[in-house]
């Protein structure tokens, strides 16, 4: 055995010592752990297209990984950390993805031009085309690899960053409607592109998006022959799905359920630092919460923080001898007043056909409640469609579509505090001020964004008897 490993580890030796690869060489104990360890290197080569033209700016990446890099001017590339036998993937807008196996040698990579796109077809005003054939600016995605398993409920923010060219923008709560945006503002009034459905104007957002087949935008001038200064700002052209001739009867249903968090919300800056900021302002002997002194409220925050200050109310507000009222408790209200969101999509649909009668009914129930507390920004849709087709004679055919969308949304009401502003302070109190800072035998509901949310909804714009028995309800009474 002890023989067996010195043949081995002088073989190792002198296969580093040819081509440079790292090895590592076990102890006798554990001879029969011989571990190599292959050296990467710089995978170099060209790319181009079927007439020999270089491929600027093509994407070449090891597959499975995110090393990349693209093609420089001439199409030349410099990939480094390659193993050889690793499989180096080069795509290109327009051509199909080429993959070859890197053996260490100057790749010489030709990309073939993708004419699967170029034969789909594109619905283009009143008709289709070829991609091959258009003139115009048309993009066009299938809503089905849109979606994909996605639990989304709303066309507009499934559209949102699948399109090229079509800005999606806009509030994401709960049914809200996004706004689209093609050819860039028109006007200092704004201008919004024509939205069609099945050649009629119509709400995206009320449409339930298993109904749709594809959505094409078309983005330059040429759409104004056809739809004139109602183009200006582009147009989205919506097709639902509709059976093909002698389609076997089909009996659909699909449930999506989802959970949504709010992400990336500002960190805010800690209370020291606040005092910090107060006293670089000018601020030494007073701040504007409670008209105290910035040195007492630095040195109380040391007291409280060491557990060492008594009198502190729950929620860390503090009454100084002097009648001075501190705030001394951090905390996150804008978190505090979110909370997991659910949604759900339900989905149902019958569809078939002979070869002179076509249809299709559908049916749609959808749910968002928000990442708010409770369930006041919520949003429920119902809605049917109904489309049949018949061919009257050989030259007349006679189609009718139908539509039924009932919404209903509850939403923030003007008048609650925004627990989305970046301008609310770490150490801004909740739940409740006690009353004997107040002056009163009760103690009263502080305006933060969760007490704001619990306490308004759509309905009420201002406190009145009925909104505050119904904190007390939600909230908890104190006396």
């Amino acid at each position: 055995m002890q023989k067996r490993f010195k043949t081995v580890s002088m073989l190792l030796f002198l296969t580093g010592a040819l081509s440079g690869a790292a090895y590592a060489a076990p102890s006798l104990a554990g001879a029969d752990d011989v571990r190599i360890t292959q050296q990467t290197e710089s995978a170099t080569g060209i790319v181009k297209d079927a007439m020999g033209e270089s491929v600027i700016g093509a994407s070449v990446v090891v597959k499975g990984t995110t090393n990349g890099t693209i093609t420089d001017f001439d199409g030349n590339f410099s990939l480094a950390g390659v193993k050889k036998g690793d499989i180096i993937q080069v795509s290109f807008v327009g051509y199909q993805t080429q993959e070859v196996v890197w053996n260490g040698k100057v790749l010489n990579i030709t990309l073939k031009d993708d004419t699967q796109a170029l034969d789909e077809v594109v619905v283009v005003g009143f008709g289709s085309q070829k991609k091959a054939d258009l003139t115009g600016a048309v993009s066009q995605v299938k809503m089905n690899e849109v979606l994909g398993d996605r639990p989304v409920i709303n066309a507009t923010a499934a559209l949102q960053g699948a399109m090229p060219g079509l800005m999606v923008s806009g509030a994401s709560s709960p049914g809200q409607s996004k706004s689209f945006n093609i050819r860039g503002d028109l006007s200092i009034n704004g201008g919004s592109p024509l939205v069609l459905i099945d050649n009629v104007e119509g709400d995206l957002s009320a449409l339930n998006p298993d109904d749709i087949e594809s959505v094409s935008v078309l983005k330059d001038a040429a759409s104004a022959a056809i739809y004139g200064a109602r183009a200006a700002g582009g147009v989205i052209l919506v097709t639902t799905k509709r059976p093909a001739n002698d389609a076997k009867f089909q009996f659909n249903y699909s449930f999506n359920q989802g959970w949504e968090n709010s992400i990336g919300r500002p960190e805010q800056a800690s209370l020291a630092d606040y005092i910090d900021a107060y006293e670089e302002a000018g601020y030494s002997k007073q701040y504007w919460a409670g008209n105290g002194q910035i040195s007492t409220w630095r040195e109380l925050l040391q007291q409280y923080k060491a557990g060492s200050l008594q009198g502190v109310h729950e929620n860390g507000i503090y009454k100084h001898t002097d009648g001075a009222v501190y705030y001394l408790k951090e905390g996150d209200p804008q978190g505090n007043a979110l909370d997991t969101g659910i949604l759900s999509n339900h989905n149902i649909s019958v569809a078939g056909g002979t070869d002179k009668l076509r249809f299709r009914i559908s049916g749609n129930y959808s749910y968002e409640n928000g990442p708010m507390v409770t369930d006041k920004d919520k949003y429920t849709r119902k809605a049917l469609s109904a489309f049949v087709s018949a061919d009257i004679t050989k030259w007349y055919t006679q189609e009718i579509t139908m539509y039924y969308t009932d919404t209903k949304k509850s939403a923030l009401s003007s008048s609650i505090r925004d627990p989305f502003a970046t301008r609310l302070i770490s150490w801004y109190p909740e739940g409740y001020m006690p009353g004997e800072i107040l002056g009163t035998s009760e103690d009263y509901i502080i305006d933060s964004p969760r007490n704001s949310y619990l306490v308004y909804n759509e309905e009420r714009s201002a406190y009145s008897g009925e909104v505050y028995h119904q904190a007390v309800e939600e909230l908890g009474y104190r006396s």
